[in-house]
């Protein structure tokens, strides 16, 4: 299975190498006050959701599904180094957008009000882009890398398309007052936690209904 996941980093060095250098071009921006620090963080959700659909598409393209079903791995080693893939991913660019994020705190960013504040936006962006990959790498597995790809951008396009009609119902004067209130009240970590342990949840059930979609499709 590591020998499939090596793969995946050689085939995407180059586009890993830009989505670096994209957010340290960002974060000098958001250093200089020109973007929010947000915008840093989203690139989290990007990476993972568009690399491991680029991985499917190089491997239809080289027919490399049939060679690695093939090997002492087999279909469940594909699985589980794509999964892995995808976590190995989200780690790096978590660990680089929090050192950015911690440098604009020091630094006194107006908008961080805390050292622990990047702590917990990583962590949430790090849990949407779990639950996005659980939903969009069975589709992949199902249905190969072109029906996906769009698959995938009605499901990014109707998470952010919520997440911005809550925002407007919001300004619009709709009152979620008391749904506020009961949220406010818990303690963020406590809301943290509770995420994690649902994202945790939904990937193993990803995992499992990826690996009997893909043990029983014919390559």
């Amino acid at each position: 299975m590591s020998g499939f996941i090596i793969k995946d980093i050689l085939v995407m060095k180059n586009t890993l190498r830009y989505y670096l250098f994209l957010m340290a071009v960002y974060g000098l921006l958001a250093v200089m006050g020109v973007f929010p620090y947000s915008i840093i963080a989203g690139f989290i959700v990007l990476v993972g959701m568009m690399t491991p659909i680029s991985t499917f598409a190089y491997d239809e393209q080289a027919r490399w599904d049939k060679y690695a079903a093939a090997t002492p791995a087999g279909r469940r080693g594909v699985v589980k180094s794509k999964y892995a893939f995808t976590l190995l991913l989200l780690a790096v660019a978590s660990l680089f957008t929090l050192v950015i994020l911690e440098a604009l705190w020091f630094l006194g960013k107006e908008d961080i009000g805390s050292w622990a504040e990047p702590l917990m936006v990583v962590g949430v962006m790090n849990c949407i882009s779990l639950l996005i990959a659980s939903v969009t790498l069975p589709v992949m597995f199902k249905y190969g890398s072109e029906k996906s790809r769009v698959i995938s951008m009605v499901i990014c396009v109707g998470v952010f398309g919520s997440v911005a009609l809550l925002a407007f119902l919001a300004e619009k004067g709709i009152n979620f007052s008391a749904m506020g209130a009961a949220i406010s009240s818990l303690s963020p970590w406590v809301i943290a936690a509770a995420l994690l342990l649902v994202t945790v949840a939904v990937t193993l059930l990803s995992y499992r209904i990826s690996l009997r979609i893909y043990t029983k499709r014919e390559l």
